[in-house]
């Protein structure tokens, strides 16, 4: 017979987000070169954290959004890379890959 075996960080990940609804948001431009903005589509708190991880896991970037709708995120100082995005507050949740350009 074929087996299947659950990959724990996907397991987990899966668990996270049925937690937690998606936030409504605008991430752009893609590819980016000094900065991002995240507009969300709805009211958000201030209390929502926003990170950027290299692709070996290493947090780049993390801060608390101001609680507007429009936010730009000044991150010319990044070098040329994917980055994974994670927006995160008590109850919403979002993951994203973002390119930065020279």
């Amino acid at each position: 017979g074929v087996q299947t075996c659950a990959l724990p960080i996907l397991g987990s990940i899966e668990n996270f987000s049925k937690e937690k609804r998606e936030f409504k948001v605008q991430i752009f431009p893609s590819p980016f070169s000094q900065y991002l903005n995240v507009n969300f589509k709805e009211d958000v708190s201030s209390n929502t954290n926003l990170m950027l991880f290299d692709l070996n896991g290493k947090i780049v970037y993390n801060n608390m959004l101001s609680g507007s709708r429009d936010n730009k995120i000044i991150l010319n100082n990044l070098l040329p890379a994917t980055y994974l995005l994670r927006l995160e507050s008590k109850n919403k949740f979002i993951q994203t890959k973002v390119i930065k350009n020279k």
